[in-house]
């Protein structure tokens, strides 16, 4: 019931669309599959970036099933390495503090190769449906035929548009800053002050405002891998908010502290 859209859900949807037309306030939230909320169509976009929790729980089913010392568990492994290379990690005892500290729990994770996500993506499709359809009644209300996978540009734009003319609003926000003053996006200016962006790793989810259609941090905190390989959308905390439009693009060819994704759900009928 929760992923089913009637003509009636579009109606209501644009006439608070238009209610709101030249305000920040996010259209109403549709919740679907953990994690997501309604994109459009039959798609459903991660609220959030993926975090440091989200992928220990995805070595540890790994470590759980194949061993700890089994190629698909240290294939899964972020690349740490470039850690060791930040400021306040230079006294640590291991350089893979930032993903194993619970502290971080709610960072985003980074130093995930394109590949790894993609894994992660069929990884995650697997589990959740053995989490919501494990019951006859679960299996009569929850879709039978879905999929997570890495949204596309598009599908990405989008999303971090949400609704607005890309012209006129390139970050998809009315305004950069909320009724306090406080900025939205978490780019290089951005962040909290004296905070060296090559000592840092973004900050927690949730940290961002939402933007109209309800998601965070698509603009800034790290950028964000897409189904196009080698292409990440957003801009980060290492890059200005002039490289973080909706509509740039930012390029990489391997693992990266300022990259991370979200996924999308594609509920097939």
């Amino acid at each position: 019931m929760l992923l089913r859209f009637t003509m009636l859900s579009w109606v209501v949807l644009s006439a608070c669309n238009a209610l709101h037309k030249n305000t920040d306030r996010p259209r109403p939230i549709q919740k679907g599959l953990p994690g997501t909320i309604f994109l459009r169509d039959s798609l459903w976009l991660d609220q959030y970036e993926l975090t440091n929790a989200d992928w220990r729980e995805y070595v540890g089913w790994l470590v759980r099933q194949h061993g700890a010392g089994s190629p698909e568990y240290l294939a899964a492994l972020p690349d740490s390495a470039f850690w060791l290379t930040h400021h306040d990690l230079s006294n640590e005892p291991q350089h893979e503090t930032y993903f194993r500290a619970t502290r971080y729990d709610d960072y985003p994770i980074t130093g995930i190769r394109y590949e790894q996500a993609v894994a992660y993506c069929q990884w995650r499709t697997e589990r959740v449906r053995e989490a919501v359809c494990a019951t006859p009644a679960e299996k009569t209300a929850m879709p039978q035929h879905f999929r997570y996978r890495l949204p596309s540009v598009g599908e990405w734009e989008y999303a971090a548009i949400a609704g607005l003319n890309a012209e006129e609003h390139p970050f998809g926000y009315i305004s950069l800053r909320d009724k306090k003053g406080r900025h939205k996006v978490v780019t290089k200016e951005t962040l909290p002050a004296n905070t060296d962006p090559s000592a840092t790793f973004g900050l927690p989810r949730n940290t961002g405002s939402p933007n109209r259609y309800g998601f965070h941090d698509l603009i800034g905190n790290v950028a964000e891998m897409v189904a196009e390989q080698g292409v990440a959308k957003g801009g980060s905390y290492a890059n200005m908010l002039e490289e973080s439009r909706v509509k740039s693009e930012i390029r990489y060819d391997r693992a990266m502290p300022w990259l991370g994704f979200r996924c999308l759900c594609v509920v097939e009928k």
